[in-house]
C-alpha cells in the first residue's frame, strides 16, 4: 500500500487536502487543458519521457502555455512517486490552461492500476457506446480535459457489465475505446483504426506500430467497420496502464474462441513494450 497523500502542485509537494487551483482557470471553466496517465513500476514512471513529449506537442498544437520544462516535469513525476511510496501504480499529470487572470497550473496525483494480472490472462469484455466521436475535431488527437464523453461511456459500460466502451465516428467506423486504442487480428494480420478515424494516438499504440513496422507482422492502419471488428479472430486494447489487454467479447458476440488469441499472447510475451 502507499499513502497517496502528497500531490505535486506547480512544483510544490503538499498534502492532497491542501491542493487547490483558481476558479478563474480556463481548465475549470471550459476544460481547457491536458493530461497524461503514466504507469509506475518499481517506483519509476514508465515511458515518462514519451508522455511528457506528447504533452508538449499538444501544448504547441492547442496554444496552451506551460511554465516548466520537460526535465523539470520528469523530475516532478519521479519525486511524486517516491514521496507517496508508490512502487506500482499510476501517476496522473494534469495541465490547466490558466487565463488572463491566473497562471496555468500543473499538478500530479497518484492512483492504483485499473486491472489485475487475472484480467490479462482471461481478457476483458467490451461493447459499443451510443456516443459518436467527431473524427474531424482537432481535439480527438489530443488528451484534453474535455473528457466527459469518455466518462459517460465508461459509466455506461459498467452498467452493462463491460470493462470498456468502444466509440464509432460519425461515419460509423471504429475510433477507439473510452480509455484505450483498439487492434484486431484477421488472418494473422494486425489492423488498427487510422488516426484520421478520430482517435488519440496512444503511447502503446505507437510502440506496437513502430516495433512491428519492419517485420512480417507490420500493422495496417485504416478504417475499420463494426462488422469487421466483430468478425475478427482476435481483438486487444492498449493503453499505458494495461499494456496489451485481450478483448474476448463485444456485447453478446464472442471474439474468436472467447480466450486471448495466440498473436495477442505472443505480443504480451515479447519485449515489445520494453523498447
Amino acid at each position: 500500500m502507499y499513502s497517496k497523500n502528497t500531490v505535486c502542485l506547480n512544483g510544490e509537494f503538499i498534502p492532497v487536502e491542501n491542493a487547490a487551483i483558481s476558479i478563474q482557470d480556463q481548465g475549470v471553466l471550459y476544460g481547457a487543458g491536458l493530461f497524461e496517465t503514466i504507469k509506475v513500476e518499481k517506483g519509476f514512471p514508465v515511458r515518462g519521457s514519451l508522455h511528457v513529449s506528447r504533452l508538449f506537442s499538444s501544448t504547441d498544437a492547442l496554444n496552451i502555455a506551460i511554465t516548466f520544462n520537460r526535465d523539470e516535469i520528469e523530475q516532478m513525476l519521479e519525486k511524486t512517486a517516491r514521496m507517496n511510496g508508490l512502487d506500482k501504480g499510476a501517476l496522473r499529470l494534469t495541465l490547466t490552461a490558466g487565463s488572463s487572470k491566473v497562471m496555468p497550473s500543473i499538478f500530479i496525483t497518484t492512483r492504483e492500476l485499473p486491472y489485475s494480472e487475472q484480467s490479462l490472462e482471461k481478457g476483458i469484455k467490451a461493447g459499443f457506446s451510443e456516443i459518436r466521436k467527431n473524427k474531424d475535431s482537432m481535439l480527438s488527437r489530443h488528451k484534453t480535459l474535455n473528457y466527459y464523453e469518455n466518462v459517460i461511456a465508461k459509466g455506461y459500460a459498467r452498467k452493462k457489465g463491460w470493462n470498456e466502451a468502444l466509440f464509432l465516428n460519425q461515419e460509423g467506423n471504429i475510433t477507439e475505446g473510452c480509455t484505450s486504442n483498439i487492434f484486431l487480428v484477421r488472418n494473422n494480420k494486425i489492423i488498427t483504426p487510422g488516426i484520421d478515424s478520430g482517435l488519440l494516438p496512444g503511447i502503446i499504440r505507437g510502440l506496437i506500430i513502430n516495433s512491428l513496422s519492419n517485420s512480417n507482422s507490420s500493422v495496417e492502419e485504416r478504417s475499420v467497420s463494426p462488422e469487421e471488428l466483430l468478425s475478427a479472430h482476435e481483438i486487444f486494447a492498449t493503453n499505458s496502464l494495461i499494456g496489451i489487454m485481450p478483448i474476448v467479447s463485444i456485447g453478446n458476440i464472442v471474439i474468436g474462441n472467447g480466450i486471448p488469441g495466440p498473436i495477442t499472447r505472443e505480443l504480451n510475451n515479447s519485449n515489445i513494450l520494453s523498447k
